[in-house]
C-alpha cells in the first residue's frame, strides 16, 4: 500500500496468528540516535489512514520521533475496551523491543483520545499521553490519572459540556489546592481550553492557524518534559511562552522576562555623581547645543548639567 508522506505500512504482530496494519515514521538520518517514540492513536472507521494524520506524524518525525499510526475501533462498550488496551500494550511492547524506544508517549485525536483515556491499565509501557479533542464516549465513567496527560479542547466543542470533562476541571483545582502533594502531582493533568475553537480545530482544512501553533506547542512542550525529561532552569519563568518554531527553528528565551529584572540590579552605580549644579547662561547652553553635529546614547536619564559637562570633555578632546 502506497501512501502520501515519509512513512510506509508495517505490520505488527500481536500474535502467532494475528497481525496489526500500522503507519511508521522515522526521522531522517541526520537525528542521530532517537529513543523516543510516539503512537498516534487513528479511528479505524476508515479503511486507510486519514491523510490529517499522516501529515502529522510526518511533523512529529520531522522533530526526531519515531511515530505509528495505529488504528482502532473506538466504542463505549467495556469489551472493545479491552481490546484495545491489550492491543495498544503489545503494540507498544513490540515497538520499543524492535525500535529500541526507551520512552513512549500516546497521542490521540477525537475517538483516538477517548481510547488513550483508558489507558491507565497498560500505564507501565508509556511516560505520557496527550488527548486532543475528545469526544466523551465514556463520559459517564470515572477517569483517574496515573500518568502525566494533556488534555487540548475547543471552547466550542460538545466535550466542554460533559461529566468527564467537569470531573477533569475538578480534579485540577482540587490538586492545585492540595498542599500535600509535590509539583509532579499537582502536574499530572494539563487542560487547555482554545478559545472559540471547534472541536476539530487542530485537524481541520479550515484552521486558524494561531490556534494550531499554539496546540502545537502545548503538545511539544508537553513531550519535552516528560518524554526527554527537560526540567525548568534557573532564573526562568514557567508564565514565559517558549515557542518551538520547528526544525532549525530558533527556541526564544523562555528566561528572558526574568533575566531584565535582575539585570536591573546588577547596573550598579559605582562612582558618587557631585551634586553641584553649574550656573550656566540659558543663551549660551542653547547656542552650543545647537551646534553639535553628533548624537550619544546615554546610558540612563541626565541631567542638563552633565550633558553639558560632557559635551565640554568632547569639545576639548577635539580641540
Amino acid at each position: 500500500m502506497i501512501l502520501p508522506g515519509a512513512g510506509y505500512v508495517i505490520q505488527i504482530p500481536l500474535s502467532d496468528t494475528c497481525t496489526e496494519t500500522a503507519y511508521l515514521v522515522q526521522p531522517a538520518s541526520h537525528a542521530g540516535r532517537v529513543v523516543t517514540g510516539v503512537i498516534l492513536v487513528h479511528s479505524a472507521e476508515e479503511n486507510i489512514f486519514c491523510h490529517s494524520a499522516i501529515t502529522f506524524a510526518d511533523k512529529l518525525a520531522e522533530q526526531a520521533y519515531k511515530v505509528i499510526i495505529v488504528r482502532m475501533k473506538i466504542s463505549d462498550q467495556d469489551v472493545e475496551d479491552c481490546r484495545n488496551r491489550e492491543k495498544m500494550g503489545r503494540v507498544a511492547e513490540w515497538f520499543r523491543v524492535s525500535h529500541d524506544i526507551q520512552r513512549l508517549a500516546a497521542i490521540g485525536f477525537e475517538e483516538g483520545a477517548d481510547a488513550v483515556f483508558d489507558l491507565n491499565d497498560v500505564c507501565d509501557q508509556f511516560d505520557c499521553f496527550v488527548a486532543i479533542s475528545p469526544i466523551g464516549l465514556r463520559s459517564a465513567t470515572t477517569w483517574t490519572p496515573k500518568l502525566p496527560t494533556l488534555i487540548v479542547v475547543g471552547e466550542k466543542s460538545s466535550f466542554c459540556h460533559t461529566a468527564q470533562f467537569e470531573s477533569i476541571c475538578k480534579l485540577n483545582e482540587k490538586t492545585k489546592e492540595d498542599d500535600g502533594l509535590n509539583d509532579a502531582e499537582k502536574a499530572l493533568v494539563l487542560l487547555r481550553v482554545m478559545k472559540n475553537q471547534t472541536r476539530d480545530f487542530a485537524f481541520s482544512d479550515i484552521t486558524n492557524e494561531d490556534a494550531v501553533t499554539q496546540c502545537y506547542a502545548y503538545l511539544l512542550g508537553w513531550l519535552t518534559q516528560h518524554l526527554h525529561r527537560f526540567t525548568v532552569a534557573a532564573c526562568t519563568s514557567d508564565t514565559d511562552p517558549w515557542w518551538p518554531q520547528g526544525r532549525n527553528g530558533p527556541f526564544l528565551n523562555v528566561g528572558l522576562t526574568r533575566w531584565r529584572t535582575l539585570r536591573s540590579s546588577w547596573l550598579i552605580e559605582t562612582q558618587q555623581r557631585s551634586s553641584l549644579r553649574y550656573s550656566l547662561p540659558r543663551h549660551e547652553i542653547l547656542s552650543e547645543l545647537y551646534n553639535v553635529q553628533r548624537t550619544f546614547d546615554l546610558p540612563h536619564p541626565t541631567r542638563l548639567s552633565d550633558v553639558v559637562m560632557l559635551l565640554t570633555e568632547v569639545w576639548e578632546y577635539q580641540k
